[in-house]
């Protein structure tokens, strides 16, 4: 059976448990959704954008989609000791891409909505489905077709929510695929933290594709922190899609240090001036882990600013692929705009595709783009190891200060900088040991 036939056989099986099932706005999104991914089928590597990712593991092994089984949710212990985030006032979990109220847990002020996207949609679903496919692919519209649930975040005008906002995505079974979404919506003068972070409580196979959604009015601001930290043997895929209106800021870091597949498509539009996007990413590859993050800026507007500073560390047969693009409009003057790309690896065998663009149609602009490959430097390794340390433990630190510049823009005290230099230590060798000691 083609990739095509499952999911049109899966979307058959659940339908009728699907938001606004029934209601021929939503019914009529989803099979056009449907449609438009059976007509374009899976991106292969004959597409540009997909040249060093191959998707074809997936037509090989199509996962049934996961239902909604609240009798077998894991206890909220369970779920908590894998959060970055564990003692946050404010936790939206989701299980299998489904939201659980009973492990979720918020105090948000007035003029904030929060919590399953299911409820919105079944208590309007007149409106349809309150997302797009937009610029999105063959996989954005599978996401929308097959989404049971997601995070529905909206903020009114001059709205202050100054504690993180956790939204928790756990795999709870495997060799099932989820496709949970996320509508994120600030009104104008709004200030927001999101933390988003996907795992696995199983070390099974399994497929999660992710469709997100997010709008900033003006001078709305959002610190959006995204964590994949799934198992070995998950695919984990994502789009998304962000708008800028005048004075909006959004503030990104995305850190990918799991699964054996990854692929993170991440779109700006700066649609208004004054409108700044800042993007940070770290991608940790190790075994035979492929990692890839495509970026795309479109400059719209006159007098906005965006930065880019994405870093891979690749060990073993580890592979990474960064493609940042930036796009500045005929109209878009005085842009600043500025993307790098620093790798380091550890290992002969492995691999890094980068690829920064700047695509330039104005002509009074503040340009700059660049990438570096590289390996550990064998005078830091040498003045640590003159201090009495091991060699493997001199490298570790070394990666680890690498790595821990993707976290410079978060506030050193803050608890959520605590818990991802804990993740990030986790995930080096050695570092376990080694987080208690240098902390």
């Amino acid at each position: 059976m083609s990739l095509s036939a499952h999911f049109d056989a899966e979307q058959a099986r659940i339908a009728a448990a699907l938001p606004g099932a029934g209601h021929p706005a939503v019914d009529a999104q989803r099979r056009a959704a449907l449609a438009r991914f059976a007509a374009s089928g899976l991106p292969t590597v004959k597409d540009e954008d997909w040249k060093y990712t191959s998707l074809a593991s997936l037509e090989r092994r199509p996962w049934p989609v996961a239902d909604n089984n609240v009798e077998s949710l894991p206890d909220l212990a369970t779920v908590l000791a894998q959060a970055v985030l564990p003692e946050s006032s404010h936790r939206l979990v989701f299980i299998d891409g489904h939201f659980a109220p009973a492990l979720s847990s918020h105090t948000l002020p007035a003029g904030v909505r929060a919590g399953s996207l299911f409820s919105r949609v079944a208590a309007d679903p007149q409106a349809g489905l309150p997302l797009d496919v937009g610029q999105g692919g063959a996989l954005a519209a599978l996401d929308l077709a097959l989404s049971a649930d997601g995070l529905d975040l909206e903020l009114s005008e001059g709205v202050t929510v100054e504690a993180p906002i956790l939204a928790l995505f756990v795999s709870v079974h495997p060799e099932r695929s989820a496709f949970p979404t996320l509508s994120v919506r600030l009104g104008r003068g709004a200030r927001a933290q999101l933390v988003e972070q996907h795992c696995a409580a199983h070390a099974g196979a399994g497929l999660e594709s992710v469709l997100s959604r997010i709008s900033l009015e003006n001078d709305a601001q959002l610190q959006h922190t995204k964590v994949q930290q799934q198992g070995v043997r998950m695919v984990h895929l994502a789009d998304t899609e962000v708008q800028l209106a005048p004075g909006a800021r959004y503030e990104s870091l995305v850190l990918a240090l799991g699964g054996q597949l990854g692929r993170e498509d991440l779109r700006i539009s700066l649609d208004g001036p004054g409108a700044h996007a800042g993007l940070d990413g770290l991608y940790l590859a190790r075994g035979r882990a492929h990692l890839d993050h495509h970026t795309t800026v479109l400059h719209a507007s006159p007098d906005c600013t965006s930065r880019q500073a994405y870093r891979g560390i690749l060990d073993d047969a580890g592979r990474g692929v960064f493609n940042g693009r930036v796009v500045v409009a005929k109209d878009a003057q005085r842009t600043d705009a500025q993307q790098s790309n620093a790798n380091l690896l550890l290992s002969e065998a492995a691999e890094i595709d980068t690829k920064p663009q700047l695509e330039i149609h104005a002509d009074d602009v503040k340009c700059s783009h660049g990438a570096t490959v590289g390996q550990l430097d064998p005078a830091e390794l040498f003045y640590l190891r003159s201090r009495g340390l091991d060699e493997q433990t001199a490298r570790t630190l070394v990666t680890f200060a690498f790595a821990a510049r993707s976290l410079s823009a978060l506030a050193p005290d803050s608890p959520l900088y605590a818990g991802l230099r804990r993740l990030l230590f986790a995930h080096l060798p050695g570092g376990a040991d080694l987080e208690n000691v240098t902390s």
